[in-house]
């Protein structure tokens, strides 16, 4: 048997509350719940009770069909088996009628998943492997140059971006695939917050990398203060906006997990500093850009200054930079103009998963002046020793 019940957005605590005060009939009876979208009422044992898909301000559902839940002969709300689109043991499907078939949803989902972990790895690995070289191959001095250490860290931020990115994507490979039910909400919603504090972290490490740049241009001499102050703008600053941006949603955002959280206008509270940070990179690189294609070659400093050396810095970073803006970009678009195409979901998967491949070519595998201090530790310090 399936009852209807009227469907109106409320609360936790207000379902709660709603049903506080009713007197259940004798025999078995699932309590009332609230699965983060839609109030259930307390319902008899061994029936399936219904209600309007919700109208949610980040999600688009099909007001005129319903979510299910079906209430078990123990008493207890039975998980719904055999579907695709199950929320909190409620059934979604008929939500999302409109639109390409659920099973084609579903199995570009798997793919898109699939893809996201595979670049991520591949990421992770050349990430390290660039590490090693720094670490072991490049001559000890190398690594004490402020700009390597700022390099760095920029690693660092990445390889922190893309382990958050990795678990997400393997707790969706769960559900996709049904290995496991997930619905720790503290870990879908810690793992949002951390996924927006490293992407703000990576941009702001863009930022001192292109800072120190146009610092070596103006002055013409190797900088080697202001390291403390690299690391809080990297790791520091990103903490103010994500954690106002994190309270805002626990407190303001009432669908569980933080689903749909990309599309809500709070994200705005991290969207904004994301591009400040980026266009400050490219401000630093553009006035770097000005002075040695211009000016460097006819300043007093030119005998301190490798302008061939800051040239290949500008031109990889520059590159990098713009990888990010337009990975950043592309899914503020997509996201916000509400955007549903199937390659649209595979070039964001690309994008925002391929960073470490592409931070390791330029400024490690494809490096110039990388290989030249190798060059140097396998010459000049053997020879040495």
């Amino acid at each position: 048997m399936i009852r209807q019940v009227q469907n109106s957005f409320i609360t936790k605590e207000n379902c709660m509350k709603l049903f506080s005060n009713i007197t259940i009939p004798v025999g078995r009876y699932c309590n009332a719940t609230h699965d983060g979208s839609s109030c259930w009422p307390p319902t008899l044992a061994g029936t399936e009770v219904k209600q309007r898909c919700p109208t949610l301000p980040d999600l688009e559902l099909n007001p005129l069909q319903f979510v299910y839940r079906r209430c078990g002969l123990d008493g207890e709300w039975s998980d719904i088996k055999d579907a695709h689109i199950v929320f909190q043991k409620t059934l979604y499907e008929e939500c999302f009628i409109k639109g390409p078939s659920l099973e084609s949803l579903n199995q570009n989902a798997k793919i898109s998943n699939i893809l996201g972990i595979v670049l991520l790895l591949v990421s992770l690995i050349t990430i390290f492997v660039a590490l090693l070289i720094y670490y072991v191959v490049l001559p000890k001095f190398v690594n004490g140059i402020l700009h390597v250490r700022v390099q760095k860290h920029l690693f660092v931020s990445v390889i922190f971006d893309a382990t958050t990115k990795l678990t997400i994507q393997i707790l969706l490979l769960f559900q996709l695939h049904k290995i496991a039910t997930v619905e720790i909400t503290f870990a879908h919603e810690f793992l949002a917050t951390m996924k927006q504090y490293s992407d703000l972290a990576i941009i702001l490490w863009l930022a001192n990398d292109a800072h120190f740049l146009q610092v070596i241009s103006r002055s013409g001499q190797i900088c080697n203060s202001g390291y403390m102050t690299y690391i809080v703008m990297g790791w520091g600053l990103p903490i103010v906006p994500t954690s106002v941006w994190a309270v805002s949603m626990a407190v303001s955002h009432k669908v569980k997990d933080w689903t749909g959280h990309t599309e809500s206008p709070l994200i705005w509270i991290m969207e904004i500093p994301k591009l400040l940070a980026l266009l400050t990179a490219f401000s630093f690189l553009g006035v770097t850009s000005y002075r040695v294609f211009t000016r460097t070659k006819h300043t007093k400093h030119k005998t301190n200054l490798d302008v061939r050396k800051i040239r290949y810095d500008v031109l990889m970073s520059g590159l990098f930079y713009l990888v990010i803006l337009v990975s950043v970009l592309f899914v503020m678009i997509i996201t916000h103009a509400r955007i549903k195409c199937i390659s649209c979901s595979y070039i964001s998967t690309i994008l925002s998963s391929s960073h470490g491949v592409l931070l390791s070519i330029l400024y490690c595998f494809l490096n110039n002046n990388v290989h030249t201090y190798i060059k140097y530790s396998q010459t000049v310090l053997p020879v040495t020793a």
